[in-house]
C-alpha cells in the first residue's frame, strides 16, 4: 500500500540529486558532464562522461504531476539528448500517471531494467554494534573517507568529488566506520525536516561479510532520530533470486520494509 507520507520520498531523493549537482564546483560538473534538469515535474540526472552508467543518467518523479503524454516523453528525450546522453533510465512511483505509463514506454521503444525499491523505517533510535567506531567524516579523515568510497564502490578517481562535494553541506552527514583503527567503510544521511536519506554506503571489499554496513545503518538512524527525523529511507536495486542484494537484505534486518516499487525503462534518446 502506497501511503500519501511515501510521496514526499521521491521529493526529497530528487533533493539529492539536486543538491549534489549545486555542490559540486565548476570545473567537476564540466569534466563528468553533471547537470539535473527539472522537466515536467520529474527530476532528471545526467552525466555525460559516464553515460553507459544508468544510476547517473536517470529520471524520477515522472507522472507524478500531470499525465504522462506523448510531447512529455519527447521532451524527456531531448533533454537527456541535450546532455549527450543516448539513453535515460525513466523510474516509475506507482502512483505515475496514466496507468498505461509502462506499456507506453515499451510501446516506444524502451527496455526494461532492474527495479528498485524505496526501503522505510521509523527514525527510532536504534542500539549500535560496538565492534565498530563510527565518526563524522571532517578535514582530518576526508582522505581516507574517499578512499573507502572509491575502492568500495570500484570508482575512477574523478568520481570521488561526488563523495566529498556535500561534505559540511547544510543538510549532510558524513561517517567512517573503523575497525581497530583502519578505516574499513562508509555511509552517508541527508536529512530534510523529518525525513532523512541514507545512500553512499559502501565496504571495503576485503572487509565485507563482517556487519560494517549494519553498523553504519544503525548509527545514522539513531542521528537522524535525534535531529528530529520521523522518517528513515534509501532506494536499493531489488532482490532476485538469481541477483540477490545484500544492501535489502541489510535494510530488512534493521526493520526496514518496502514502501513502494519503482520499474525502470531505459529508454533511447534518439
Amino acid at each position: 500500500m502506497i501511503v500519501d507520507e511515501w510521496m514526499h520520498l521521491e521529493e526529497v531523493e530528487a533533493q539529492v540529486l539536486a543538491d549534489l549537482e549545486a555542490a559540486l564546483g565548476a570545473h567537476d560538473r564540466a569534466h563528468l558532464g553533471l547537470t539535473v534538469k527539472h522537466v515536467h515535474g520529474a527530476t532528471m540526472m545526467l552525466m555525460a562522461r559516464y553515460a553507459p552508467i544508468q544510476e547517473f543518467n536517470r529520471v524520477i518523479g515522472v507522472g507524478l504531476q500531470g499525465p504522462v503524454t506523448d510531447a512529455v516523453l519527447s521532451d524527456l528525450r531531448s533533454a537527456a539528448r541535450d546532455g549527450d546522453v543516448a539513453n535515460i533510465m525513466i523510474g516509475l512511483h506507482p502512483r505515475a500517471q496514466p496507468s498505461d505509463l509502462p506499456q507506453r514506454l515499451l510501446d516506444a521503444g524502451a527496455t526494461p531494467a532492474r527495479a528498485w525499491v524505496q526501503m522505510v523505517r521509523g527514525a527510532n533510535a536504534m542500539d549500535v554494534p560496538g565492534t565498530f567506531a563510527i565518526h563524522e567524516v571532517d578535514e582530518e579523515n576526508i582522505d581516507a573517507f574517499m578512499n573507502v568510497f572509491a575502492r568500495g564502490f570500484g570508482m575512477p578517481p574523478d568520481l570521488q568529488a561526488l563523495a566529498v562535494a556535500t561534505i559540511g553541506r547544510f543538510g549532510w552527514r558524513h561517517f567512517l566506520a573503523f575497525e581497530e583503527d583502519v578505516p574499513v567503510g562508509c555511509a552517508s544521511l541527508y536529512q530534510r525536516e523529518e525525513y532523512a536519506w541514507l545512500g553512499n554506503a559502501t565496504t571495503l571489499p576485503e572487509r565485507r561479510g563482517r556487519g560494517v554496513q549494519s553498523a553504519l545503518i544503525a548509527f545514522r538512524v539513531r542521528e537522524a532520530a535525534r535531529s528530529g527525523a520521523r522518517w528513515v529511507f534509501t532506494e536499493v536495486a531489488e532482490d532476485l533470486p538469481n541477483k540477490p542484494n545484500p544492501s535489502e537484505h541489510n535494510m530488512r534486518r534493521a526493520g526496514f520494509t518496502v514502501a513502494y516499487r519503482r520499474e525502470h525503462f531505459v529508454l533511447s534518446t534518439a
